[in-house]
């Protein structure tokens, strides 16, 4: 019975000596004043890639008329929950960096920006009429 007091008196004495440590030993959140803030890009573009799958809307006066570029709204459900959540179906980018959009046949659009992606499908449409 002693040798098991014993034993538990060593352990405490043991857990106790090993949870004292100076501030300093401590690994997270030391010198945190001497990290500087990272300058962050504020400018970055998005470039388009293979794989990628893009949302594309088209926006005219006459809502009949962006129909067909305009892919559907598609509503599913996980498991037996009723989340209703709804999902707008993308245009894939292809392995040659092209998608296919209706009317207007294969845009490439790999490499580009969300932006010259706009203009390239404004220029095309506008140029189809």
């Amino acid at each position: 019975m002693c040798i098991r007091i014993l034993n538990y008196f060593l352990l405490c004495l043991v857990t106790l000596f090993m949870s004292c440590s100076a501030p300093k030993e401590v690994l997270y959140l030391q010198d945190i004043t001497s990290l500087k803030e990272e300058n962050i890009d504020k400018n970055y573009e998005v470039i388009i890639h293979k794989d990628d799958l893009l949302a594309i809307l088209v926006n005219s006066k006459d809502p009949e008329l962006a129909l067909p570029f305009n892919m559907p709204l598609v509503s599913y459900q996980i498991g037996s929950q009723n989340l209703g959540q709804q999902r707008l179906l993308g245009y894939l980018v292809d392995q040659n960096g092209d998608i296919d959009f209706p009317i207007l046949g294969k845009l490439h659009v790999e490499g580009l920006t969300r932006m010259q992606v706009t203009e390239l499908i404004k220029q095309k449409l506008i140029s189809e009429d």
